[in-house]
């Protein structure tokens, strides 16, 4: 568990202007808005140290009255969670083609896409790769569990990973390969993909 108490810092936060999500290096729910803060030169990781705490006292949930991470907060003040939410805002915000205002068809997908993952994928991802990474306790049927999380994943690829596209929402990047990237990196892990079955 040592990595839980590591300190990478992604973007310089303590720039003025600088937007902070607040989060740590192995959530793979804030990796995605940590990456993109960082790809668009807007911000980056603000290390909360989940392991003492940090995101249950009240200068967090002042913030966040659900103490989660990912946790956002804008220079101006404006803080939100979510990281669907963060991942849409910064991109809305910023004006970005990661989730075009002018492509109401190409954002419904995109939208689908993050929707799908967090309702039908992520449930069975967590119930099965967090006991392996250590945190959670494990699951009492893992052939059935790593069923589970397989079936999920099969009926995800079938709807989003399509021949002829190069990302999940069409040929361009979107926020929704920034959303699902840090889950599918988490399950290319050798010893996650042996305890998992999921290759």
């Amino acid at each position: 568990m040592g990595i839980c108490n590591a300190k990478t810092v992604v973007a310089d936060t303590d720039v003025a202007g600088s937007i902070k999500i607040h989060g740590a290096p192995v959530s793979t729910n804030s990796l995605s808005c940590i990456i993109l803060a960082s790809d668009l030169g807007k911000g980056g990781l603000e290390y909360c140290d989940l392991m003492s705490g940090a995101h249950k006292q009240p200068s967090f949930t002042k913030m966040n009255a659900f103490g989660q991470v990912p946790t956002m907060q804008d220079p101006d003040g404006f803080c939100c969670a979510e990281s669907n939410t963060i991942l849409r805002y910064l991109a809305v915000k910023h004006n970005s083609d990661l989730y075009p205002a002018s492509d109401a068809k190409l954002r419904a997908r995109i939208d689908w896409v993050m929707a799908a993952w967090s309702t039908s994928v992520y449930p069975k991802w967590a119930a099965r790769v967090y006991p392996i990474l250590g945190f959670a306790p494990d699951v009492s049927d893992k052939e059935k569990a790593n069923k589970e999380l397989k079936e999920a994943l099969d009926n995800f690829a079938k709807a989003f990973v399509t021949s002829g596209s190069k990302f999940l929402a069409g040929n361009k990047l979107t926020i929704a390969d920034y959303k699902v990237l840090p889950f599918l990196f988490g399950l290319s892990l050798p010893f996650v993909q042996k305890k998992s079955g999921v290759k």
